[in-house]
């Protein structure tokens, strides 16, 4: 009994480990199904790597292109920026020559402001009373020789002294001035009496020139001019020596020395008058300036022209 129910129970465990074994045996299938989709995983997982480095690489690509396109762009914004800074540069080029332009017009502005000023401001008056426009000159011969540069102060503290000439420049009323700064005796060499007193002589000529006024109501400066132009003469003589001989020949004037020796016959005149006389310098100046003006022969001036011109003549 025992013996059957062992058959019984060995025919129904073998079932079981058949299926056991076929399980088992089909468990290394699955296994082998398992292993191999794992190796396809694997496979996958080894061409997603493979297409990762793809991705990679050409992520990698366009990250260079990236790269690179922000050089070109770089390079764009540069070359653009120079094109700007040249357009800009024609531009502040521009900007300067208009500046300059700008800078001419108001440079000349100016000019033409002062000259507008100048023309619309009223004449500078001698000693703040005399007028010196209007005044002409007679004798063409003496246009260029007397000046009537406007001024206030007839003093101009030697400039024409540095350069040749120049003295023809120089206001009327301060060569004559300059003349009377001198001792005042004939032919008496200058002791330095009177030497650089030109505020004192200047102040003699305005007073003299007041007394001129009174006396004849005109312009004292054209009293002057007219005193000049009848005290200049127009001949003089020059020592030519020829085999021991000395002769005396006749020659023309110049008008800057028509001028010089015209001022000084008039200084000379008024100084000799004037030595050793109680009279005051201011009168003798103003009535030897009225009698020279009027070309009258009481005038030591025109005396002394007269006197030179005959000797002139008879050495022609």
């Amino acid at each position: 009994m025992e013996s059957v129910e062992a058959r019984r129970e060995e025919a129904a465990a073998g079932p079981e480990a058949g299926q056991q074994g076929g399980a088992q045996e089909a468990a290394p299938e699955g296994a082998q199904q398992e292993e191999e989709e794992a190796g396809q995983q694997g496979g996958a997982q080894e061409a997603a790597p493979e297409g990762a480095q793809q991705e990679e690489e050409e992520a990698g690509q366009q990250g260079g292109a990236q790269e690179a396109a922000p050089e070109g762009a770089q390079q764009e914004e540069e070359a653009g920026q120079q094109g700007g800074a040249q357009e800009a540069a024609p531009e502040g080029a521009q900007q300067e020559e208009e500046a300059g332009q700008q800078g001419g017009a108001q440079e000349a502005a100016p000019e033409g402001a002062q000259q507008e000023e100048e023309a619309g401001q009223p004449p500078r008056l001698l000693f703040r009373k005399w007028s010196l426009e209007g005044i002409e000159i007679v004798d063409p011969g003496l246009k260029t020789a007397i000046s009537l540069r406007q001024t206030v102060v007839p003093h101009t503290y030697g400039r024409s002294a540095l350069k040749r000439f120049n003295k023809a420049d120089v206001n009327i009323v301060e060569r004559l001035v300059n003349k009377l700064m001198h001792f005042g005796k004939k032919y008496a060499k200058n002791t330095g009496r009177m030497t650089g007193k030109k505020i004192s002589v200047t102040n003699t000529v305005k007073a003299a020139f007041e007394i001129i006024h009174l006396k004849t109501g005109k312009n004292p400066v054209e009293v002057l001019v007219r005193a000049v132009e009848n005290s200049a003469p127009n001949e003089d003589t020059t020592r030519i020596v020829y085999g021991g001989t000395v002769y005396h020949v006749s020659v023309d004037v110049s008008p800057i020395r028509r001028v010089d020796l015209a001022l000084r016959f008039i200084a000379d005149g008024v100084k000799e008058a004037t030595f050793s006389n109680p009279k005051a310098v201011e009168e003798y100046l103003a009535e030897h300036l009225v009698l020279a003006a009027s070309s009258d022969q009481g005038a030591p001036s025109v005396k002394k022209k007269h006197e030179l011109e005959r000797i002139a003549q008879a050495s022609r």
